[in-house]
């Protein structure tokens, strides 16, 4: 199973990192440009070390990025239920001196259609040299293929959170130069949802709609029935 689900107090714990945790957790780095990125993740006892240094694409002439995902590029995972919640917890740290501005990504199956399949919800949080929990709201998560801004295309990541296929963290994209990074992951949970549940606005739509047709449709129906039973 890709991600186990374990209950909490006022959150559920859908990944955890160290040896045992049953992901199986890949590095995709700089995949298209020639990116010449390098990261690599070693799995401890309670939790990960991903490392590595954001390098500058020599076709782009820019910097490029990192990623640890589960499962990894073109790879396919199961459907996992991440509703009625508000948003991520990424437990982790960064070490001293190296980068300290990471992302959280997401993938689900509605994301992207045809050839933009690969597309990726994804929001910034900023770890500290200390191991704490770092809350990101779906509210900041944003639609992107290839580091281009697709919102205008994806559906809204609320519509889409009971069919997750992939999880992630990525460098910040785009840094300003090469820059070397460590951070320590421990967990990825979820942060309950306490407030009314958003409603996709079609079915709030169809509804009304419905309620003003019900009662012609059957006004209808019984001027051409009545005088055929009489």
């Amino acid at each position: 199973m890709l991600f186990s689900l374990v209950a909490l107090a006022a959150a559920k714990t859908v990944v955890t990192f160290g040896s045992g945790d049953g992901a199986a957790w890949q590095t995709v780095n700089d995949p298209v440009m020639g990116g010449v990125s390098e990261s690599s993740f070693f799995q401890g006892d309670s939790s990960g070390i991903w490392k590595g240094k954001v390098e500058i694409v020599p076709f782009l002439k820019k910097p490029g990025f990192c990623s640890l995902r589960t499962p990894g590029l073109h790879e396919k995972g199961e459907l996992v239920d991440l509703s009625n919640s508000d948003g991520l917890i990424v437990r982790a740290s960064a070490a001293k001196g190296g980068l300290q501005n990471f992302r959280v990504q997401v993938s689900t199956e509605g994301a992207g259609r045809g050839m933009m399949e690969h597309m990726i919800y994804s929001a910034e949080f900023t770890a500290t040299e200390d191991m704490k929990d770092h809350f990101v709201a779906w509210r900041d998560f944003k639609c992107s293929y290839h580091g281009k801004n697709m919102d205008w295309f994806c559906p809204k990541i609320y519509h889409e959170l009971h069919r997750v296929t992939m999880l992630g963290i990525s460098t910040h994209y785009p840094l300003e130069e090469p820059t070397p990074f460590q951070l320590e992951l421990a967990s990825i949970s979820t942060q309950e949802h306490t407030g009314p549940k958003k409603e996709c606005p079609f079915g709030a739509f169809k509804r009304k709609i419905m309620s003003f047709m019900t009662p012609f449709f059957i006004d209808h129906v019984r001027e051409i029935v009545q005088p055929l039973i009489v």
